[in-house]
């Protein structure tokens, strides 16, 4: 960590040592926008494996969503063009992600895997998934550096 800005190993790193998806993302860049770290890893905890297990939208992609809306989302709420800006930045990124992964669903990209159940955990070892979680994750940082 360089002037306490994580780079991409420093959230794989996080990924590896247990925390999930969303808080990896978000984390690599709360400090820069002005979230504490601490914060980012709370407000991402019910965002993994696809929104608290249920194969919904990726916690790659809510993790680098919440990271642009840092970085771009409006303060005001009648700022229409803040939000139109920043609603181009998140599509933008959704393009580039399914591009690389073929959607931004969890389920869809875990190969229908149920996180909420037992065999599905163990389907999601024995298949090692965790691998495409890794890509997801970095692939997920990375389009975000591009865009901001």
């Amino acid at each position: 960590m360089e002037d306490g800005i994580m780079n991409e190993k420093d959230v794989l790193l996080l990924f590896n040592s247990g925390y999930n998806c969303a808080q990896a993302v978000l984390s690599r860049f709360a400090e820069r926008y002005g979230m504490s770290r601490d914060d980012a890893f709370r407000i991402g905890t019910g965002f993994g494996g696809g929104i608290a297990r249920n194969g919904e939208a990726c916690g790659a992609v809510t993790g680098a969503v919440m990271a642009l809306g840092l970085r771009y989302g409006q303060r005001e709420g009648d700022d229409r063009s803040i939000q139109e800006n920043t609603y181009e930045k998140v599509n933008e990124f959704l393009e580039h992600f399914r591009a690389l992964h073929g959607s931004c669903v969890c389920r869809v990209i875990l190969e229908g895997i149920d996180l909420k159940t037992s065999d599905g955990q163990q389907a999601f070892g024995d298949k090692n998934m965790m691998g495409v979680c890794r890509r997801c994750v970095s692939d997920a940082v990375d389009i975000v550096e591009a865009l901001v």
